[in-house]
């Protein structure tokens, strides 16, 4: 049977206050969902340049990336993305 998951979660911090990226995986566009209590937003997650975080796709299933991270900050908080190593 066919996956038919479109967004796939890959990253996760916090229990109370969290901080998710997922990745869709027919795009390879990355976003940062932010969660605290009953209220939480989703945005596409941005390099230091302002472009969005796109990932490489392989096979649609992103879990398998061989790709260089790179460290994005966002209001004080780490977080790694995945991120393509060609600008």
């Amino acid at each position: 049977m066919e996956d038919r998951n479109r967004f796939e979660k890959v990253y996760s911090q916090g229990a109370l206050n969290t901080m998710e990226i997922w990745i869709d995986k027919e795009t390879g566009v990355n976003y940062l969902f932010h969660a605290s209590g009953y209220a939480g937003g989703l945005t596409p997650l941005l390099d230091r340049d302002g472009k969005p975080v796109v990932s490489p796709l392989l096979n649609k299933k992103p879990k398998c990336i061989e790709k260089p991270l790179k460290m994005l900050c966002f209001q004080g908080f780490s977080l790694w993305a995945l991120r393509d190593s060609n600008p």
